[in-house]
């Protein structure tokens, strides 16, 4: 499901539902910035972090993780 197959009227609760679920501030810290982290499937655990990413699933082994580069700590974002 995607926000633009809903009704105008229901797309603020898909996007808020979604922003919600994908609120990773509390989860990250100025420790993850311009790193690859290594989350739960979830989005609710960081596994491990590293520079590297390569390096970094070498060294967790987990194939059923989800690795994102965290950008710069302080900036804004969108996607």
């Amino acid at each position: 499901m995607c926000a633009s197959s809903l009704p105008k009227e229901g797309r603020a609760g898909y996007n808020q539902l979604m922003q919600d679920f994908l609120d990773l501030r509390n989860l990250l810290t100025k420790d993850h910035s311009q790193k690859w982290v290594a989350l739960s499937r979830d989005y609710k655990n960081v596994i491990d972090y590293s520079g590297d990413l390569v390096e970094l699933r070498k060294k967790i082994g987990v194939a059923d993780a989800v690795y994102i580069k965290v950008p710069e700590s302080g900036r804004h974002y969108a996607f």
